[in-house]
């Protein structure tokens, strides 16, 4: 677990030099939640346009392959990079389709719930709210409940860096 840590550091502090948005979601939200005690992979969230910035701020972190596009997902560019044997997902305009109705996430202020301080380095955190609309779309029922789990002894926040679309697009 060190070891995502260090990497996950190394990554913000990479990107933070580069003043470029991005939240970290999925399971390592969960872990820095303290919901789960660990986690596998990073998920990596960025904005679109950034990821030219992105890829040449980690470029030597490690091998950085393009993954393919699958159902339910409409993200626009996702590579996976392999830094120390610590797998990152990066994926810029992550969205997640169901039917015709896309939920999708612009990385900014409005989708940072919160950033949790390690040493001196900030790591933006995605808002858990937005994590059970997405869950529940790709349809991680184990996540889904354990996150209206948690909802049930801590009030939902209202806010959202959740965008809602209709039409699906490539």
């Amino acid at each position: 677990m060190e070891k995502k840590i260090d990497r996950l550091i190394d990554v913000c502090s990479r990107l933070q030099e580069q003043r470029i948005s991005f939240a970290w979601g999925a399971s390592v939200l969960l872990y820095f939640s303290s919901l789960v005690t660990s986690f596998g992979d990073l998920d990596l969230f960025v904005n679109d346009q950034d990821m030219p910035k992105v890829l040449h701020a980690l470029r030597d972190l490690g091998p950085l392959d393009e993954s393919k596009k699958k159902e339910p997902y409409r993200t626009r560019s996702f590579y996976t990079l392999n830094a120390e044997g610590v797998s990152i997902d990066v994926m810029g305009g992550f969205a997640v389709c169901q039917g015709e109705q896309i939920a999708e996430v612009y990385i900014s202020a409005d989708a940072i719930e919160r950033e949790y301080l390690w040493g001196d380095v900030l790591i933006p955190l995605m808002y858990l709210e937005d994590w059970l609309v997405f869950y529940r779309l790709m349809g991680r029922l184990d996540k889904v409940a354990l996150l209206e789990e948690h909802f049930k002894k801590h009030r939902p926040s209202t806010r959202t860096g959740i965008v809602y679309r209709r039409g699906i697009y490539e």
